[in-house]
């Protein structure tokens, strides 16, 4: 799901959304991290080592979990930002902001973890930027002007 067509490179993320769209930066990078996360995980239970990359594959799976999840809450927030119309009295934004700290540190982690591979598989290196890519979204996010 893309709220918007955004390149999914690190130079878009920095200070190129205005306020009202971070969140749906956010959506888009925590959707695409997830789908690669998920692929990736994919391929190595195809691989011969696949016992050997078993926690490659838990924290690849990990990720992209908290990514969806992160990515469902973003959309949330886009949707009450953009119709003010919407009950804004049972949104928490303290759990927003968790979440993408949280979802920050789940993608921070998986893109450390797959530079460890990246001489085993090629795609660790595209999954790992957008890992990274997604963290900084996240990070953008939880100081995106509060929802009230």
């Amino acid at each position: 799901m893309r709220l918007q067509n955004v390149p999914s490179n690190p130079r878009w993320i920095y200070g190129h959304a205005t306020d009202i769209n971070i969140c749906g930066v956010a959506a888009d990078a925590c959707f695409e991290c997830a789908q690669l996360c998920r692929a990736c995980a994919e391929a190595c239970l195809g691989k011969e080592r696949a016992n050997e990359l078993r926690n490659f594959i838990q924290i690849n799976l990990d990720c992209a979990d908290v990514c969806f999840a992160t990515g469902d809450l973003a959309i949330r927030r886009v949707l009450r930002i953009r119709n003010p119309e919407i009950d804004r009295t049972d949104f928490d934004e303290r759990i927003a902001v968790l979440m993408f700290v949280t979802c920050a540190e789940a993608c921070r982690r998986c893109a450390d973890e797959c530079m460890r591979y990246v001489d085993y598989h090629k795609r660790c290196v595209k999954c790992a930027q957008v890992c990274r890519c997604c963290a900084q979204a996240c990070l953008n996010a939880a100081r995106a002007p509060k929802v009230h």
